[in-house]
């Protein structure tokens, strides 16, 4: 949770499964100041609702709706989809006439 990430850095959270999302500066604040405050506090990020669940209390989030769709789809391990389609992979890669299979 930030009020920005640099595209590189949100890139980089999504290929190690962390979802990296933005609130107002303001509920920035008011959340670090928290977790100064009693830093064992549980939040609860909903993707699908863009929110962020802290003592009972939401707080809307945003995230770059590509990285959305990959974790809401279970997609954002490119390693694991490249190793679950490998018959695929290996079959398109048969037909490209500048490999030798």
């Amino acid at each position: 949770m930030g009020i920005s990430f640099a595209e590189i850095f949100a890139g980089n959270c999504k290929a190690l499964g962390i979802p990296a999302v933005t609130v107002s500066r303001e509920e920035a604040q008011e959340l670090t100041q928290l977790i100064q405050e009693k830093p064992y506090t549980e939040f609860e990020l909903c993707i699908e609702r863009n929110t962020l669940i802290v003592n009972k209390q939401s707080y809307p989030v945003e995230i770059n709706d590509s990285r959305r769709n990959s974790f809401l789809k279970g997609t954002w391990d490119a390693s694991a989809m490249l190793s679950h389609n490998m018959d695929l992979i290996k079959t398109k890669a048969r037909e490209l006439p500048y490999l030798n299979f």
